[in-house]
């Protein structure tokens, strides 16, 4: 905001004389930092929303509020919409009572900014969810916000063995960072859900994407070499099967990646990528972790070579047994 509003820092370059605030009872620059931030009146209703919201204010510089607010952890959804929104509507609101004491001919008022500010939270959050019926005190609007529960959703997901004569291959990357270290795993299974082959392959340094679509590449490659034409493959990344079904455009860094893969693919008879939940991809998903403590491609035939982790939820899943999945929705339960 510096330079861009009419503030000291701006009309000084303009060559006219510096200021006096017009929101403090003293004497105060009329800048950035005292209007927002460091001026009496800002930090009186900096302190007066950020205390029952559990910021502490300190701050110097709006930024370090900002960082200060939207570092909070948050208890639910709306609780996240609150400290991400409440900086930005104090400034505004803060802004506008600079505005209207010095142009518009009105005294500035803490009362009436507060009101202005609660007001606006109000109907921000009577907007986004209005089956609840909020106070309009702020003071116990954040009380309620802080007890509300988001609703879960729980559902069975489990590992589905393919039809007859077709092979199931599920892949899965994994990123230390994302950029940073990658590796991939997999494992092929028959229509009875027996192992086939199964493989942990480093890639080095990349993407998240990336891992996943050089673990792909490398699964498909290997039924290629062995002569194995039926293929569906199962991956947790929506992104990947949408790029290999042509319904999304990979980045340009993993287009010619995507490229090789779906050239792979018009090499079998059959083809088919699906997605799969993370739950019912766990066996896939160990395999891909374990990539980063090798740096040469591990590969599996049998189950007693499998890593014992892996074995264990690889049984699980022939088995078809049921894992569940919980997600948080973004719909809020009002506290009783």
């Amino acid at each position: 905001m510096r330079h861009k509003l009419p503030t000291n820092e701006k009309i000084v370059t303009l060559g006219s004389t510096p200021v006096n605030c017009s929101c403090c009872r003293g004497a105060g620059s009329d800048d950035i930092n005292h209007i927002f931030v460091t001026g009496d009146f800002a930090k009186y209703i900096w302190e007066w929303f950020a205390a029952p919201c559990g910021v502490y204010h300190n701050q110097t510089y709006i930024r370090d509020i900002l960082h200060s607010w939207w570092g909070m952890e948050t208890k639910n959804e709306v609780h996240k919409l609150i400290l991400q929104a409440e900086p930005i509507v104090v400034c505004w609101n803060l802004w506008k009572n600079r505005c209207a004491a010095r142009y518009g001919g009105k005294q500035s008022s803490i009362a009436r900014v507060k009101f202005l500010i609660t007001k606006d939270i109000y109907h921000l959050i009577t907007t986004v969810y209005s089956y609840i019926q909020w106070p309009a005190n702020w003071h116990e609007m954040i009380k309620i916000i802080e007890l509300c529960k988001q609703d879960i959703r729980i559902w069975q997901v489990s590992w589905e063995k393919p039809p007859q004569n077709i092979l199931k291959l599920n892949t899965d990357g994994s990123a230390l960072n994302n950029p940073g270290k990658i590796g991939g795993g997999g494992i092929l299974r028959d229509h009875m859900g027996e192992l086939v082959y199964a493989f942990t392959i480093p890639f080095g340094n990349g993407s998240n994407n990336q891992a996943e679509t050089l673990a792909a590449s490398h699964g498909i490659e290997w039924c290629l070499q062995h002569g194995y034409k039926k293929i569906v493959l199962e991956v947790d990344s929506e992104l990947l099967m949408k790029w290999l079904q042509l319904t999304a455009k990979p980045p340009w860094q993993l287009q010619q990646s995507i490229q090789e893969l779906i050239n792979l693919t018009r090499q079998l008879e059959l083809f088919n990528c699906q997605h799969t939940f993370r739950e019912a991809n766990s066996t896939t998903d160990l395999l891909s972790k374990r990539s980063h403590k090798t740096d040469i491609v591990q590969h599996y035939y049998t189950v007693q070579q499998l890593p014992a982790i892996a074995k264990g939820s690889y049984l699980l899943e022939r088995m078809g047994i049921s894992h569940f999945r919980r997600k948080k929705l973004k719909r809020i339960k009002r506290p009783p």
